[in-house]
């Protein structure tokens, strides 16, 4: 928006135009909470690599885009967005390498997990997202169904979220244990 219109309310209100409007809605049902965050990073996918009208509904590519809450609090945000299998991996893969390196998740690793959630979580998101809207188009044969199994599979879970947060922070207190024992 241009600072000329930074003060209509109107302009504000106007969305921006979309290449295909069943696609964002699709998109909104499956995301449910801020909605509008993941669309506006959909639309810059789609306006810098437009996909081909007989492509199957993909993301184009993935774009970085700065996302705080999934640099400050990684896995608790994967589990709050359902993305259970990249939670699970991401719990596994510091205590990994503080294994190899002790050390290793204050001194970098970590670190460097955090930013490239950061840089990615929206693109990542997406994707995830889009794969279970094919999952229900292959799935289920009414709208009815395909949008209630999108409700269910998308949204938030404030229960993951929790359970994010306590696999983080023990994640954390035993890697500073054995840091502290060194």
């Amino acid at each position: 928006m241009s600072l000329v219109n930074a003060d209509n309310p109107a302009a504000k209100a106007v969305p921006a135009p979309t290449a295909n409007p069943r696609r964002e809605a699709l998109l909104a049902d499956f995301i449910g909470t801020r909605a509008a965050t993941y669309l506006a990073h959909y639309r810059r996918i789609e306006r810098a690599d437009p996909p081909a009208a007989v492509q199957a509904f993909q993301l184009p590519r993935r774009t970085m885009s700065w996302h705080w809450a999934a640099f400050l609090v990684t896995i608790p945000w994967l589990f709050y967005r359902k993305m259970y299998l990249g939670g699970i991996v991401l719990v596994i893969l510091p205590v990994l390498f503080d294994h190899i390196a002790p050390g290793s998740l204050f001194f970098g690793s970590g670190f460097m997990i955090a930013i490239c959630t950061g840089l990615y979580a929206k693109s990542w998101y997406l994707g995830h997202a889009v794969n279970k809207i094919d999952k229900a188009t292959e799935t289920f044969p009414t709208l009815e169904q395909h949008t209630a199994y999108l409700r269910r599979a998308g949204g938030v879970s404030i229960p993951g979220a929790v359970f994010g947060a306590l696999t983080q922070g023990i994640t954390v207190f035993l890697a500073l244990r054995d840091l502290l024992q060194q």
